[in-house]
């Protein structure tokens, strides 16, 4: 019988993300450092702390952004995503660019913990 006086530690920050791509930052023209935009899923004890944002013409209330280690696995605008993640705190949403126009958006970012993003399918 196994007894344990502590409850089982509970990492506050980490959070599953089912979502789909929005969008993607360019801003150094490496496709390893740009970041995805992606619009969270509103369900039961997910994270709902992502921020607004307008975009092509529709009002979207959960999203954040997040660099994807192996950006090959993310066939693009639209794809719907799941992974695990972890809020990055405290929020970075400057950085310089290097190329001449780039296209950034101003939401929360997060960190995606073993680097994977999985296609969602049939959601």
């Amino acid at each position: 019988m196994l007894a344990c006086s502590k409850p089982p530690a509970v990492d506050l920050n980490h959070f599953v993300g089912i979502g789909q791509i929005l969008a993607k930052e360019t801003c150094t023209g490496d496709d390893l450092s740009e970041y995805f935009i992606i619009d969270l899923y509103h369900q039961a004890n997910t994270f709902q702390d992502g921020d607004s944002l307008f975009l092509n013409g529709i009002q979207y209330t959960n999203v954040i952004k997040a660099s994807i280690s192996n950006p090959l696995s993310v066939r693009g605008i639209g794809q719907k995503v799941v992974f695990d993640f972890e809020r990055k705190l405290p929020v970075q949403n400057t950085r310089s660019c290097s190329v001449s126009n780039p296209v950034k958006y101003q939401v929360k970012q997060v960190v995606i913990k073993r680097g994977e993003v999985g296609e969602l399918r049939g959601g």
